[in-house]
């Protein structure tokens, strides 16, 4: 980093936009000489690429969505829930059920307890 101590922001910029289009042109012929070789294996495996990634985008990924949705719930807070579980050694802790288990929680499980002894 010492060689650009000497240069203004100026230059600095420049020789930035300079880079970062010799990065998109490497990247776009590298992108090219993949999608080629895929291209090729497909072939070889008697598929067109088109029809291995028309397959490929409408089979269902994770919990019965398609390649592409999104969680309907994102970006939105959801509201405080009530306590279900009830710790029972310890009145004051308590679980909704969302997220990781709790210590106790799973503490009674691996006892041999049941969710339905702890529910409020």
């Amino acid at each position: 980093m010492a060689a650009y101590s000497g240069w203004t922001l100026s230059e600095l910029k420049r020789e930035k936009v300079k880079i970062d289009r010799a990065i998109e042109r490497i990247e776009a012929r590298d992108m090219k000489t993949a999608l080629a070789k895929v291209r090729q294996v497909a072939k070889q495996q008697g598929f067109e690429l088109d029809e291995l990634i028309g397959d490929m985008a409408t089979k269902r990924r994770g919990p019965g969505r398609p390649a592409g949705v999104k969680n309907k719930a994102a970006g939105k807070k959801r509201g405080k829930v009530p306590p279900k579980y009830r710790n029972p050694a310890n009145k004051s802790e308590t679980w909704t059920g969302r997220g990781r288990q709790p210590v106790w929680v799973r503490e009674h499980i691996a006892a041999g307890g049941k969710m339905d002894e702890v529910a409020i």
